[in-house]
Order: structure tokens, then C-alpha cells, then sequence
């Protein structure tokens, strides 16, 4: 039998059968309740599909996996989270399916009750990826999280979440954490030391917690029952107990004990602000928010009442206190009282605090006020008032004749403008939204009306520098300190800090080098433009000199220039990155040519077959048709398609086997060749050569030999 084969490529169909045992899933959440679908970043919660209540927050759902699915925001308060209610069961294993959302690289905490479990990372936009298994052993009801590791994470797409059932029959000891997480301290005496301390049990064991090495007034209570198991250690030293101490950390149960030590080095020298000496900008802001953030006690409500009332006193008559706007005195007695005074926040409640949480009655922030003058200026914004505004009044109140307002803005008596200016830079900077029930503190210049913002930003610079602080501010801080709170207002102390993190910035954005692109004919051409924001200004990236057709997508301070060029040739487009202060730019020649990579093969036909533009290499088979990616681009075939053939003829003429095809071109040597029998490693042998076309048509008239059997027709440039 003759079989004549004309293939641009010869294809074999390969099947992999993969084998494996079948997992067995305890649940599976695939977000089939989660409502969201535009693209605002909103919290609520749903029922998922192991009945729980699940939690979002900061969640949006125009991005998806398989809709609908969760996508977490980016820098937003709160912070960006899914969470799961109490399950039962426990949780062996954990899968997951995760997908970058945007250019911010992933950075997502997994926690198990709590306990942080796995980061994941990375990413590539909109390519979906498995996580997985992840060993977690946890016995009992458990609760699932993820949520965003900071500030700086990208939005997260989340979707099919699966894990296996607890197993049982674990031998480990208990997992002991710190936090905050340093096995060394170095403290100064009189400051306070609190670290939170957890356990947890993989194996359902009981647990028990305790310490040993305790110096003389720490606190630690130690526990006993099933996990997880919590304890706080708090411990602040007196002057005579300076030294190093090694307090040491126990979670044990029948399995084992696991241990960790905390050194602590108490100095007498070691001051307060020790850890933001010689910082300045985000440095020192960062510096000084861990350092009054450390150790400071929530007052409870008693504690707060309480601490009202001696704040303010009135140095003359202590049964007093001084009033913050009328700047008269009146008695203890009458607190809460209708005719009496209260408590008034500098920075309202209404503007980020809420009820409840550190932030709302943070005493630093709080001062004894008139009741009824406190109502009238409600939740105004500080600022100089205006006398043209149709609402300026001055005085504000009859009873508070040093104070005044207009529309939009409050101006307090000029004796108190700079302890209202540091408390509230102090507020901006201990309160950046990563704890329970707050939210990120901003002050601004601007009268937009976000819940956390406070202002006006410029007139509080002023305010600080015209009325610095006096004894009468230096001791309510000190006694803040040591008495109350146990943490201190840090442009008390140090009023030259103001400037150093709240004087604005005037430093234009920085572009990072592009450098030189090449490109090729009907091939993309792309490159990323990014700028690095000296500050928290908002940069937008533009460009000129464009090439017709082009396009830069920006989001942020990052884009992307994409180009498919129809022409050789040379261009040259400049990228700007610019915000309030200023503008960086930088000229990016675009040089293009046929064969952008100079490896035979056109851009276009590279970009036409090839997912990623011009990557495919020469000598490559890619569809495993014994044809290379050059012979493929030579002989015209699809090199990703090992099914492309030659449309080939063949009759019987004149007592001679005639093969003809009209899917040919000129430029090209075409051979017919021949063999005995199909078989992979089979030799052929050439039959003739040609690069003549008659009429468009490739023409070639054989005689069958023994030899003869199978015919191709292979295609090569001269």
C-alpha cells in the first residue's frame, strides 16, 4: 500500500495518566455566599459552606478567581482579612488558591486561632496559584484567617479553600509564642515591659503555661486547660533592680515542654526615647509609635474617671479642675453633671476613635472641658478662624470668651493651641490602625471629611511653635506616665520632633531607569515604568513623544508601556513622574526591527504562535514534530501545531506518481524525499531538489521504487 505523507509536522497525541490516593476533605469554602461584586472595598460577613459566619473586611469583588471571590484591599483600615467562624473537627492540612490582584506584590499571613501559621508571597497579576498542602495538626475547633501582613500588601484575591481532617495521634509538645517576638530586651528602669505569651496544643493534650526566673514584681499568671492557651507577662522595674534577668517560658504537656527564654537587661541610664535617638522622618515616626505604643495600659472606664480628675487639677484648689476653653476652674464634683464639665477629645470620636478601643480614651488625648462649650465645637477641625466666613463667631461661646469659630473650624484660647497640637501629632503617630478597634490616625491640610483625618495640619505646625510646652503640660505628661498609662507624649519632650516628621515634604518623585528597549515588527513591545513617592503623595505617570498606537497603564506610581510597532525604525518617548512637588523623567529610545532578538526568526511570526512575544528559540521542536521552530518558520507551518500540513495532490499520470501542492512560496528549496516504511529513526532519502514553481504550484513527478514507499516534502531557505 502506497502511503504518500505531505506534513508540515508529524504529531504523536501523548497521554499521561497520573494516579494518586483521593484526599479526604473535612471542608471546603468556595465563597459561593460571599455578596460583594463591584470593585468598593466594603466588610461584612456571610454564611459559609461549613455554616459558620464568615468575616470580611476591607474585601472587594470585582477580581476573581472563579466568581464570586474575595479580593483584599491594600493599605486599607481596617485591615484587609477573611476570616472563618469556629469549626469543629480540627484542621490536618490546608489548600488554598490565591491570585495576585494587581502590581503590589502578595504578602499574606495564614493564622490558625490566631496563631500565625505561613506568609504567602509574590505573585504574577491575574495568574491564578495553589498553595499547598500546608501542615497545620490543629486538634478541636479552629478558626481560619487571612489577612494582610501590613500596609504595603498587595490586593489578594482568595477562592477554594480546603483542609483535611485533625488526624489525632500527634506526639508533639506544645508551640510556644512571644509577642512581641525578641529573646532579648534592653529596658531602662522605671519603664514597663508587657509580652504576650501563647500556646497552643496540636494534639488536643492538655496544656499548661507558666514561667520561671521571675524577678520580684513581674506579673504572670500562668494557665492550665485546652488550647489555645494566652497569658500577658508585665513587669516594670525599680531603680534598684538593674541587671539582667532570664525569664524563661514554659508550655508543656504529656508529650514534652517546649521552652523560651527572654533576656531582659535593665539600665539606669537607658532612656525613654533610647531606640529614636538619631532618627528622623519615617525612621523616627516608626521609632516613636513602637516606643509609646510598648507597654502602654488601656485605662478601663473607672481608671479613666479617675485619671480626669487629677490630670487637670487645679493647682490651686485640688477639689478644681482647670477647664480647656474657658480656662476657669470648677469642681471635681460636677463631672458628667448637665452645668458641668466632661471630657473632651481633642481628636473627636466621630473622626476615626469610635467607642471603645485604646485610641478613644487614650488620656493623652483627653481634657477636662465645659460640657456645653465641648458640644458647641463638637467635632471641628483646629484651625485660625475666619472673620469673612458667614459663620465666624467670636467668641464661640458667651462663657469661653478667648475662644471663636466659623463654618468649618474651631480656634481655642492661645494658652492651650500648643497642647492641643501635641496631642494630637502624638495621636497621629501612636494610632496606625494595626490594633483591635482602631483605625489610622491622619492629620492633613485638606477640609475633605474622612473618618480618620484631623486637621488643620499647617495651623497645629504654628500652634506648637508659638506656644511650646510649659511645666504645667510637662508634668501632666510625666504623671500620665507613671501613674496612668505608663507611656509619654514624645513632643513633650521633645518638641524638635514636630519638624522632623510633620514638616512637609517638597522632594519630587523619582523615576527608576528604564533604559533602552528593543523591540521587533507585530510583536509587543513592553517595559515598566515605576516611581519611588518621597512621601505618601499621590504620583501620577504620564508620557510624551508617544509612537501612534501606544499606551502607558498606571496605577499608583507604577505602569505599563505596551506598543505593538508596524514599522522599523527608531522612536524616542519620554516617562514623567510627577506629584505636587515637582516631576522626574527620562527619555526611552524604542529601537525596532524585524527580528527584534536576531535569532532567524521575525518578531511577528514569533508573536503570532508564541504566548510571550519574541521568546521561542530556533532550534527548539515545540509541537514535537520533528520539525524545529526555524524549519517550521521556513517551511510556513504552525510550530505549535503538530497536525499543520502541506495541502498536497496526488494522482497517477502517464504511468509516473505526480505530487503537487499550491501551499508554497517562492524564496525557498523545497525537496522530496522518501522511505520504506513509517517508523520512527527510518532513514529518507532525497528524491529531488527544486525552487522552481510552475504557475504558483510546486510540482514533482516520481516513479515508485521498493524505496518508495512514504513521501515528504521538506521546505528550506536557499
Amino acid at each position: 500500500m502506497l502511503t504518500v505523507r505531505c506534513f508540515r509536522g508529524k504529531g504523536w497525541l501523548l497521554l499521561a495518566m497520573l494516579a494518586g490516593a483521593r484526599t479526604v476533605w473535612a471542608g471546603f469554602e468556595d465563597f459561593a455566599n460571599f455578596p460583594e461584586t463591584n470593585n468598593s472595598y466594603v466588610s461584612g460577613s456571610f454564611v459559609g459552606r461549613d455554616g459558620s459566619t464568615w468575616s470580611y473586611y476591607s474585601c472587594q469583588g470585582s477580581k476573581v478567581i472563579q466568581a464570586p471571590s474575595p479580593c483584599l484591599g491594600k493599605g486599607k483600615t481596617p485591615v484587609g482579612s477573611v476570616e472563618s467562624g469556629l469549626m469543629a473537627g480540627g484542621c490536618e492540612e490546608l489548600t488554598l488558591n490565591w491570585m495576585k490582584a494587581f502590581t503590589g506584590d502578595v504578602n499574606l499571613d495564614v493564622l490558625v486561632n490566631d496563631v500565625f501559621l505561613c506568609s504567602i508571597t509574590g505573585g504574577v497579576q491575574s495568574v491564578s496559584n495553589s498553595v499547598g498542602p500546608i501542615a497545620v495538626g490543629q486538634a478541636g475547633n479552629f478558626t481560619l484567617k487571612f489577612v494582610q501582613h501590613d500596609s504595603n500588601a498587595g490586593q489578594v484575591v482568595l477562592d477554594n479553600i480546603a483542609w483535611t481532617p485533625y488526624v489525632g495521634g500527634g506526639t508533639s509538645p506544645p508551640q510556644l509564642v512571644l509577642a512581641p517576638s525578641a529573646t532579648s530586651v534592653v529596658m531602662s528602669a522605671t519603664n514597663r515591659l508587657e509580652v504576650d505569651v501563647r500556646a497552643t496544643e496540636p494534639d488536643g493534650d492538655e496544656l499548661h503555661l507558666w514561667a520561671a526566673g521571675l524577678p520580684a514584681g513581674a506579673l504572670f499568671a500562668g494557665a492550665t486547660g485546652a488550647s489555645p492557651l494566652a497569658c500577658t507577662f508585665s513587669w516594670t522595674p525599680t531603680l534598684a533592680q538593674t541587671g539582667s534577668y532570664a525569664i524563661v517560658f514554659n508550655a508543656g504537656d504529656k508529650d514534652g515542654t517546649n521552652r523560651q527564654t527572654l533576656a531582659v537587661t535593665v539600665l539606669t541610664n537607658k532612656s525613654y526615647y533610647y531606640d529614636a535617638d538619631g532618627k528622623a522622618g519615617e525612621e523616627l515616626r516608626a521609632a516613636l509609635h513602637e516606643i509609646i505604643t510598648t507597654g502602654s495600659h488601656q485605662l478601663s472606664d473607672p481608671e479613666e474617671d479617675t485619671a480626669m480628675k487629677d490630670l487637670d487639677t487645679d493647682p490651686a484648689d485640688t477639689n478644681n479642675v482647670i477647664l480647656l476653653y474657658r480656662r476657669i476652674p470648677m469642681a471635681k464634683s460636677l463631672y458628667n453633671d448637665n452645668d458641668g464639665w466632661n471630657k473632651e477629645h481633642t481628636w473627636p470620636e466621630s473622626r476615626g476613635l469610635g467607642s471603645t478601643g485604646p485610641d478613644q480614651n487614650d488620656v493623652h488625648n483627653l481634657f477636662a472641658a465645659d460640657k456645653n462649650v465641648n458640644a458647641l465645637r463638637g467635632n471641628l477641625y483646629f484651625d485660625e478662624s475666619n472673620p469673612a466666613d458667614a459663620g465666624y463667631l467670636s467668641p464661640a461661646a458667651t462663657n469661653a470668651p478667648e475662644t471663636s469659630r466659623d463654618d468649618d473650624s474651631w480656634e481655642p484660647p492661645d494658652g492651650v493651641k500648643g497642647d492641643l497640637a501635641r496631642a494630637l501629632f502624638y495621636m497621629d503617630v501612636r494610632y496606625d490602625g494595626m490594633e483591635g478597634d482602631t483605625v489610622d490616625l491622619q492629620l492633613q491640610d485638606a477640609l475633605t471629611d474622612p473618618t480618620n483625618r484631623m486637621g488643620m495640619l499647617t495651623t497645629l505646625r504654628a500652634w506648637h511653635e508659638a506656644d511650646p510646652p510649659d511645666a504645667t503640660e510637662s508634668n501632666r505628661n510625666e504623671k500620665i506616665f507613671q501613674t496612668y498609662q505608663h507611656n509619654r507624649n514624645p513632643f513633650i519632650d521633645h518638641p524638635e520632633w514636630v519638624a522632623c516628621i510633620f514638616d512637609p515634604e517638597t522632594t519630587p518623585p523619582v523615576l527608576q531607569p528604564i533604559g533602552a528597549q528593543t523591540g521587533g515588527v507585530g510583536a509587543w513591545l513592553r517595559f515598566q515604568a515605576r516611581a519611588d513617592a518621597t512621601q505618601n503623595d499621590p504620583v501620577t505617570l504620564t508620557m510624551s513623544n508617544a509612537p501612534p498606537g501606544s499606551v502607558l497603564n498606571t496605577t499608583n506610581s507604577a505602569g505599563t508601556f505596551s506598543w505593538m510597532p508596524e514599522a522599523v525604525g527608531i522612536w524616542t518617548v519620554r516617562v514623567y513622574a510627577a506629584d505636587n512637588d515637582g516631576a522626574d523623567s527620562e527619555a526611552v529610545p524604542l529601537s525596532i526591527s524585524v527580528d527584534q532578538d536576531g535569532d532567524g526568526l521575525p518578531s511577528w511570526w514569533e508573536q503570532q504562535y508564541f504566548d510571550d512575544g519574541t521568546n521561542a528559540t530556533p532550534s527548539e521542536d515545540s509541537d514535537f514534530d520533528h520539525m524545529s521552530n526555524l524549519q517550521e518558520w521556513i517551511a510556513g507551518s504552525n510550530p505549535r501545531d503538530s497536525n499543520s500540513f502541506l495541502a498536497a495532490e496526488m494522482i497517477w499520470q502517464a504511468g509516473a506518481l505526480r505530487l503537487s501542492s499550491d501551499d508554497v512560496t517562492t524564496g525557498r528549496v523545497y525537496t522530496l524525499e522518501q522511505a520504506d516504511v513509517l517508523a520512527d529513526g527510518t532513514p529518507w532519502d532525497a528524491v529531488r531538489t527544486t525552487n522552481q514553481l510552475e504557475s504558483g504550484e510546486l510540482l514533482f513527478n516520481v516513479v515508485p521504487t521498493a524505496n518508495g514507499q512514504s513521501y515528504r516534502i521538506r521546505a528550506e531557505l536557499p
